[in-house]
């Protein structure tokens, strides 16, 4: 066994009871222009610390707040910079749509547990601006984030909230610090997992090689909606109607994340039934450049 942080990310919706989701849209739309700014700043070469402090500085969420966003924002140019050598694509330097607020918990957002079981919310949406009412989700979440709040060995981290779904959410990150796990090397099962275009399919192998079950979870959905995407966009371009183009791609970006987490969920699922496994994934480098890409756009209907 060794200790190893783990991390849980809660999803609640927010009901309102004071201030407004016009409040929150304020707040995600300064958001967005924290990240453009650090994009746009990035582009003209400044050096990352200097863009943090000046973009920071001329911010109208609090200062913690703010940071995380710049953060946020650093972050995603960071994975394209470790990543650009194997294709990945830069990020766009300006976004229409909004942006997640990004929060510590007593700084930007705090929760209470109240005696009947219901957790309120505080959320700092701009500087002198607060939003507040009660949390809405699922007993299991609600279960964690009382965990998380009575076992010391658990903290509250920080949380995001975004529109999503017709509605305002708040996804809150739980973690235990020292969580044991098995090691990979005393591990009683090796799962294999092969990620395929339309399904994932998952071996449980004893450490000698014997099969104990395996399972594919399909989701053919996703390429045909990702296809009817497509022919939206490119339609749209041959119209020149681009207004609603990044509306397209934001509908398409949450359809494929809601399927791939439902099926992660499955999986996680199909693993725990076996003692102390480890999951080996299979080497997906260089794989973009063994796709027939001709091959798949051939399929799309124009």
């Amino acid at each position: 066994m060794q200790s190893s942080t783990l991390t849980h990310t809660l999803s609640f919706g927010l009901d309102i009871h004071t201030g407004s989701g016009d409040d929150l849209q304020h707040g995600c739309l300064e958001a967005r222009r924290i990240r453009n700014e650090t994009n746009r700043l990035d582009r003209h070469g400044w050096d990352w610390n200097d863009i943090t402090s000046t973009v920071v500085d001329n911010a109208n969420h609090v200062k913690n707040t703010s940071q995380l966003i710049v953060d946020k924002a650093l972050g995603e140019l960071e994975t394209y910079h470790d990543n650009k050598d194997d294709g990945w694509g830069r990020p766009y330097p300006y976004i229409n749509e909004s942006y997640p607020m990004v929060m510590n918990h007593g700084e930007g957002y705090r929760l209470f547990l109240d005696d009947d079981a219901t957790v309120r919310y505080r959320i700092t949406a701009t500087r002198g601006t607060h939003v507040k009412g009660e949390l809405r989700g699922s007993p299991d979440h609600f279960d964690r984030l009382r965990t998380a709040f009575n076992d010391e060995e658990w903290r509250v981290g920080t949380a995001e909230v975004l529109y999503k779904h017709d509605e305002w959410r708040l996804h809150v990150t739980v973690t235990h610090e020292n969580h044991r796990v098995a090691s990979k090397t005393h591990a009683d099962t090796v799962v294999g997992v092969d990620v395929n275009e339309n399904c994932i399919a998952l071996a449980a192998m004893t450490r000698s090689g014997s099969v104990k079950d395996s399972v594919v979870f399909e989701y053919p959905s996703v390429k045909e909606q990702r296809h009817e995407f497509f022919t939206k966009r490119k339609r749209m371009q041959n119209a020149g109607q681009t207004a609603f183009e990044t509306v397209v791609q934001t509908e398409e970006r949450d359809y494929v994340h809601d399927c791939l987490h439902k099926v992660s969920r499955k999986v996680v699922k199909w693993v725990s039934q076996f003692n102390d496994p480890v999951i080996v994934f299979e080497d997906l480098k260089d794989m973009r450049d063994s796709i027939d890409y001709g091959y798949l756009f051939s399929e799309v209907p124009s």
